[in-house]
């Protein structure tokens, strides 16, 4: 499968072929996640600025190259039918680079992508023409132009309320409430999967939990680069 065009794969995945199915297009678009924090590691590689991180920064680069050849692997197998159909994988909610400049650093944790995210019918929330490799800088952008774009209002205002009252910060965008003044960006990430489910990551079984991918990985990575 991995050896198909991008054409055959897609003409064959909205046939009535068994495979590929949820699994096969689910771990393309992990793996194309992947790429796109790849690409962070190597937009940051061999800068003066993060010469003390330099080591961390090259372990982040194999071990994402390692993952994304196991999730082109996990194409040829069974389908994933609890994985939301034509969703990205999430890796951050949030502008890195306000983070990055914010004297404050916070984070907010999730298990994995609300099925909310991507609503069927409905405006969507990510603005990505496709998945395909030459996108890398439009995925970066809509992930980090999230809470600007059109954000999942009922899960984030929880956390906003908490980060302007408490924490002089904010997801920014259109969360943040008109009359705050904050000095701090914040941004989310999902700690268990990048890539939402349908049932939620809590009413999965075991097993199936455990064949989303096993993208920890992801969080390591980033929490390694968001901390540099």
């Amino acid at each position: 499968m991995t050896q198909q065009s991008m054409d055959t794969f897609l003409k064959t995945l909205s046939s009535s072929a068994p495979v590929p199915g949820g699994g096969g297009a689910s771990a393309y678009v992990a793996a194309v996640g992947m790429s796109l924090g790849s690409m962070v590691a190597n937009l940051t590689t061999g800068k003066k600025k993060y010469a003390e991180y330099q080591e961390e920064i090259e372990q982040i680069i194999e071990k994402a190259g390692k993952l994304t050849d196991e999730l082109a692997d996990y194409m040829q197998k069974e389908p994933f039918e609890f994985v939301v159909k034509n969703a990205l994988p999430v890796i951050w909610f949030g502008n890195l680079e306000k983070y990055k400049a914010s004297k404050q650093k916070i984070v907010t944790v999730g298990i994995n992508p609300s099925n909310q995210e991507f609503p069927f019918g409905a405006k969507p929330r990510f603005d990505v023409p496709s998945l395909l490799p030459e996108n890398e800088e439009k995925i970066y952008d809509t992930l980090n132009n999230y809470f600007v774009a059109n954000p999942y209002w009922g899960w984030f205002t929880q956390y906003e309320k908490i980060l302007e009252g408490s924490f002089d910060c904010s997801y920014g965008g259109q969360l943040q409430a008109y009359n705050a003044f904050v000095n701090n960006t914040a941004i989310h990430i999902d700690c268990c999967s990048a890539i939402a489910t349908n049932p939620p990551w809590g009413k999965l079984s075991d097993s199936k939990n455990k064949k989303s991918f096993g993208l920890i990985c992801l969080i390591n990575w980033l929490i390694t680069w968001i901390r540099t």
